[in-house]
């Protein structure tokens, strides 16, 4: 079936609308010129959708004026508050807004949402979006995206507004964000390219509990022209923070002049709540950073972790190549940073702001800085070192020394501490452990 262009009036409608109290099937359909959206479908038990092609839709004024004077509005298909939405081999090209959007503003209304083998080529907002729009945001649940190929959106490839969910196996391209994250809870994205978009991951996270429990897995993030992962709490949240957030075999490719790798804040300043972040698998390749400024910033948190992490032909001129900022623990662990081409040398292997109660970092390799040594804005309560090659440190151990404040010591310089601290281990047994 074909559905085609509606003419002009101040009061555009969809050209397909289906309001029902049970199920819903599309199927074999083509819609294209609509005014408005090419399709809404609004209320039901169950939605299935199945080879359904949408072009040219919002197409339309939606006030006053004439012809496209006045804002724009319209989707390719729009489906809301339905119980359960199953949508396989859906295409849309040159849509005004999002080209598929699913959505439910009644609390638990829609509990199971599947979209599978989608193409979606320019849109002037989002490729998918997928929200919970009722007071407490948990009115679309229990979704999954994937097999989808999304170019061309002035805004986000994939908007996710939505808990417990998995999006995995896609392409994203020339958006502004690939994926966006908002109030999202309980959610897993892996195995995703994106390519040449303004930023791969993007957290606006707003003033309501539930943004938590977020992995990234196997994501490869090509050309970004800003950031690849950026979080931030939205201009509105004085509130509420972070929960936990997982990184793992994330590759980062920067050919861009300034664009830089990381961003992340966990929480508004001053506000209760804690954010729990985990970096493993990390390759930084090309990132840019500004003057006093570090390649990778993860701040306002609780608990901080990097484990193997490289950095590879850095650019810019950095404070270092990690600023952290945590309430109770920073742990890194095999970071590798080499070949910097900026045009001064890296200033500082990490630093660490103020307020950290606990600083491990074991086994770096971060050999060419202007200073060797990891800056500290204020003294941890627990501070260890080990194992690390940083600036002129070929010869120096980083062993816990009985009466010697300094950990750090050349071997003749630690001769002396080293014989206390032998002593004090025979005396605790602790001498064939060491």
């Amino acid at each position: 079936m074909g559905i085609s262009q509606q003419s002009d009036n101040n009061a555009p409608n969809p050209s397909f609308a289906i309001i029902t109290g049970g199920k819903c099937f599309l199927r074999d359909i083509s819609m294209h010129g609509s005014w408005y959206s090419n399709a809404e479908c609004n209320t039901g038990t169950e939605f299935y959708a199945y080879n359904v092609y949408s072009y040219d839709a919002g197409l339309g004024k939606q006030s006053g004026g004439s012809g496209d004077a006045e804002t724009r509005l319209g989707s390719g298909l729009v489906v809301k508050n339905f119980g359960k939405v199953f949508i396989d081999c859906f295409r849309g090209i040159n849509t005004y807004q999002s080209t598929l959007f699913v959505y439910a503003d009644i609390a638990n209304r829609t509990s199971t949402i599947d979209i599978s083998r989608t193409e979606i080529n320019s849109s002037g907002g989002n490729g998918i979006r997928v929200m919970g729009s009722d007071t407490d945001h948990v009115g679309a649940t229990r979704v999954v995206i994937s097999n989808f190929i999304i170019k061309n959106c002035e805004s986000h490839g994939i908007r996710c507004n939505f808990r417990l969910g998995v999006i995995n196996t896609g392409y994203i391209e020339s958006s502004n964000a690939s994926l966006a994250i908002e109030y999202a809870s309980d959610l897993l994205i892996s195995d995703v390219v994106s390519s040449r978009c303004a930023t791969g991951i993007l957290c606006r996270y707003y003033p309501l509990d539930g943004t938590d429990k977020l992995t990234f897995s196997n994501i490869k993030i090509s050309n970004p022209s800003v950031q690849a992962i950026y979080f931030a709490r939205n201009s509105g949240n004085t509130t509420n923070a972070l929960g936990e957030i997982r990184f793992s075999d994330i590759e980062i490719d920067i050919t861009d002049t300034n664009a830089r790798a990381i961003d992340f804040s966990g929480k508004p300043t001053g506000t209760s709540g804690n954010c729990d972040v985990t970096f493993s698998d990390i390759s930084i390749t090309g990132a840019w950073a500004d003057t006093n400024r570090a390649f990778v910033e993860v701040t306002d948190c609780r608990h901080i972790k990097f484990a193997g992490v490289t950095f590879l032909s850095t650019q810019g001129t950095p404070s270092s190549y990690i600023k952290t900022g945590a309430s109770t623990s920073v742990i890194m662990k095999e970071v590798t940073a080499l070949s910097h081409f900026g045009s001064s040398s890296v200033v500082r292997p990490f630093e660490i702001l103020t307020g950290t109660e606990t600083v491990n970092i074991t086994g770096c390799v971060i050999h060419v800085t202007s200073n060797g040594n990891v800056a500290y804005s204020s003294t941890p309560t627990y501070r260890y070192e080990s194992c690390n090659q940083f600036l002129n440190s070929s010869n120096n151990k980083t062993w816990t020394l009985t009466n010697y404040s300094t950990q750090t010591r050349s071997v003749d310089a630690a001769s002396n501490p080293a014989l206390a601290t032998l002593i004090a281990d025979i005396a605790s047994n602790n001498a064939i452990t060491r």
